[in-house]
């Protein structure tokens, strides 16, 4: 009769492991190590990577060293029985589903410095009954808490600047946010946390809400009814007025927000609003236009744009609008394979250095509607072998730059 193996679980101090020294604790380092009982991290790592500690299931206890300052993503997905942490005062960044499903966790106290909950970050941590963000924290990602069905109570912090889609999504037994006075950004009424529009009414608040006439968004006219009566006695109707403040600071905003990309140009899809008034405003604040058509590419011509500052992306693509892309310099953007030869014979063999390539992934998305949720039924977009083809021909003829670009979604302000 065979004896059956015993599993010792068993104790790491990386102190001992001639980690004292170590900075990183690299990607799956861990993973999948069923049987590490507890873990003490030296002072020396800053940061612990993605994977580093998921599906370690027997995990109970780590103890984090004073320099970590990020905990990537994933890192500890899927530690089921961990039961408690320490987020030191180093810490600053806590990223996407890095304490995703560890179903035990009860206790968790956040350091003083972290800024930063991703996405999913403590989602079902079922057994957590009570979270309080420090005042370090401005931004809380999406669904950040999401079925953590133990959870009753929470705490907002003075500096919080930024809640994402559905912080506390099925958290059914919360029934009370509570927001610090001093946050400029939200507020909390009778356990509500408000916001332009009602961010979140806790799911087990069993009693009734009044929702305040100024708490429900409304948009608000750029203009008042006495200056468009005024506007509508000197020109004929029908007629559409424009808000060019409100267009030039929706530019400059989603310019700001995209900084961080040092690369970053917005395309306006000239379809959107094919008005030369518009396009001009648009150019001013330092965005290129987006064509589909030969009238398009006219248009954005006629306002002084073209070159690089053009994109030009079809589907069903007429000789005379390929051609007259090319010949403004645009940035070309191939739907199908067979454009490459179309595009090799409009351009003689001399095709730009640069072509962008559209692709699809195929799959579905949940965010989709019955314009198209489909990318695998779509007509958009090469295959990944089709890609690969186009690239290999392109460069043959002499392309030495490639973009990518894909068309997943329409109709729809879903980001996920």
């Amino acid at each position: 009769m065979k004896k059956k193996a015993k599993i010792i679980p068993f104790h790491i101090d990386l102190q001992w492991w001639g980690a004292s020294k170590k900075t990183t604790i690299d990607s799956n380092t861990f993973r999948g190590c069923e049987h590490i009982e507890s873990i003490v991290i030296p002072d020396s790592v800053i940061t612990i990577e993605n994977g580093a500690f998921r599906c370690c299931n027997a995990l109970k206890e780590v103890i984090l060293g004073n320099s970590v300052e990020t905990i990537d993503k994933k890192a500890f997905w899927g530690c089921i029985n961990l039961q408690n942490i320490v987020i030191p005062n180093s810490v600053k960044k806590i990223k996407d589903r890095s304490f995703y499903w560890c179903e035990n966790l009860k206790n968790i106290k956040l350091g003083e410095a972290v800024e930063s909950i991703g996405k999913e970050a403590f989602a079902y941590c079922t057994n957590l009954e009570e979270i309080v963000i420090p005042d370090s924290v401005v931004t809380l990602g999406k669904r950040a808490f999401k079925n953590c069905t133990s959870l009753k109570r929470i705490v907002i912090s003075k500096s919080l600047q930024s809640i994402d889609k559905f912080p506390f999504l099925n958290c059914i037994n919360l029934s009370e946010i509570i927001v610090s006075p001093d946050n400029n950004y939200f507020s909390s009424e009778d356990g509500v946390l408000p916001g332009e529009t009602i961010v979140f009414v806790p799911c087990a608040a069993r009693r009734d809400f009044l929702l305040k006439e100024d708490r429900i968004m409304k948009k608000t006219p750029f203009i008042t009814l006495e200056k468009a009566k005024e506007i509508r006695d000197q020109i004929p109707t029908p007629f559409h007025v424009y808000d060019e403040a409100g267009i030039r600071a929706n530019a400059r905003a989603l310019k700001a927000a995209f900084s961080w990309n040092k690369g970053f140009r917005e395309y306006f899809a000239v379809k959107a609003t094919p008005n030369p008034y518009i396009l001009q405003i648009l150019k001013e604040e330092g965005c290129g236009c987006d064509c589909s058509s030969y009238t398009e590419l006219l248009l954005a011509e006629a306002v002084g744009v073209t070159g690089h500052d053009v994109m030009f992306s079809s589907n069903v693509t007429p000789e005379q609008d390929m051609r007259k892309a090319y010949e403004m310099g645009a940035y070309i953007n191939l739907d199908d394979a067979t454009h490459v030869e179309f595009l090799e014979r409009i351009a003689d063999g001399k095709v730009p250095e640069t072509v962008c390539l559209r692709f699809n992934p195929g799959g579905s998305f949940s965010l989709g509607n019955t314009i198209m949720d489909m990318p695998r039924d779509a007509k958009y977009g090469m295959t990944e072998d089709q890609m690969a083809g186009a690239i290999n021909r392109l460069m043959k003829l002499g392309t030495k730059h490639f973009g990518i670009h894909a068309f997943l979604a329409s109709n729809t302000t879903a980001n996920g």
